[in-house]
């Protein structure tokens, strides 16, 4: 399994490059960079590496922040043999690949299972952009990715840095699997959970339920 991110530019590389790296590694799996590219032809999948020649300025950036990892954590999948070989096997690879197609997002969605990402991280809309194409095709993506979806807005803490998580909950289904998330990013970088329940005091026994909720979550 592995945990992916799909990139359309360098702003977006600069953001989810970071972000996706982190969630690799506090799962311990492959992570994986997908750039679109819309095509009529037909719909195809190549993987990039390093060492191809290419004059595509965003592919060239992804693999100047790829190379910006930390390498004491993070291999290109092109030599992650010789890492095991050097029983180096807590090393994320990290992988790149085209998806052509001419849907692009609608070809991810459907090639999720088949590709076996089960964490898919996106950047979030820009102020101001709800109505552009970019919302749109982050909506898509988010609504048609049968798979976990992360929507992330910043820049990741730098190299060494603790994060420092909070979830916001009413207390609902979705609470376990958000800490369980939020679990893995906290202990990969030594960071912090918080969480923060929301409850209307709109009746005798809102406090009483309140405090019910602060007893239930773990951590362990």
């Amino acid at each position: 399994m592995s945990v992916a991110i799909y990139v359309t530019n360098t702003q977006e590389a600069n953001a989810l490059i970071p972000w996706g790296a982190n969630f690799a590694r506090a799962r311990h799996v492959e992570f994986a960079v997908v750039i679109p590219k819309r095509s009529r032809g037909k719909t195809e999948w190549r993987d990039l590496t390093d060492s191809d020649e290419c004059d595509n300025s965003l592919h060239n950036h992804v693999f100047s922040l790829i190379r910006g990892l930390n390498r004491e954590h993070y291999v290109h999948k092109q030599d992650i043999a010789e890492a095991i070989e050097k029983s180096d096997h807590d090393r994320v690879a990290v992988s790149v690949c085209e998806v052509v197609s001419p849907n692009p997002e609608q070809t991810m969605a459907e090639s999720v299972a088949e590709r076996e990402y089960d964490l898919l991280v996106i950047h979030a809309d820009e102020p101001g952009k709800a109505n552009s194409n970019e919302a749109s095709r982050t909506r898509r993506l988010f609504e048609q990715v049968p798979c976990e979806t992360v929507v992330v807005r910043g820049a990741c803490p730098g190299e060494g840095e603790p994060l420092r998580i909070m979830i916001a909950t009413q207390g609902d289904s979705e609470l376990t699997l958000s800490l369980k998330r939020a679990k893995q990013l906290a202990k990969a970088s030594c960071g912090k959970v918080t969480i923060l329940f929301v409850r209307r005091d709109d009746d005798a026994v809102a406090r009483d339920l309140a405090e019910k909720d602060i007893k239930q979550p773990s951590l362990d």
